[in-house]
């Protein structure tokens, strides 16, 4: 699949959830791997993976956060929630997304 980056006002994504902080290595190194298969289909996609500094009740909150030129559009959308699909089944974690638009554009 091929991604098409259309301009979307600059929308970048941030999407966060919580793992078992033993967990947090192995999760990540999942997430770079689903990151960098969506980062073959298109070049130009700029993804990121973060995490809290500090853990909570065991758990390690997880960032990824997602842009483009020109902003993210509803079919790079689709396709990051399509490519996790598998990885959040395994880990059984719920992803909140929050999408926020470039004010400098």
């Amino acid at each position: 699949m091929n991604i098409q980056l259309v301009a979307a006002s600059g929308r970048r994504l941030f999407i966060y959830y919580k793992v078992p902080e033993r967990d947090i290595q192995e999760i990540t190194l999942q997430v770079r791997a689903v990151q960098q298969k969506l980062s073959l289909q298109s070049t130009a996609l700029k993804a990121e993976v973060m995490r809290r500094p500090n853990a909570s009740n065991g758990e390690v909150t997880i960032m990824e956060i997602y842009s483009a030129p020109g902003g993210i559009t509803d079919a790079i959308e689709a396709a990051i929630e399509s490519a996790f699909a598998a990885l959040l089944r395994r880990i059984n974690a719920t992803r909140h997304v929050e999408i926020f638009e470039d004010l400098s554009i």
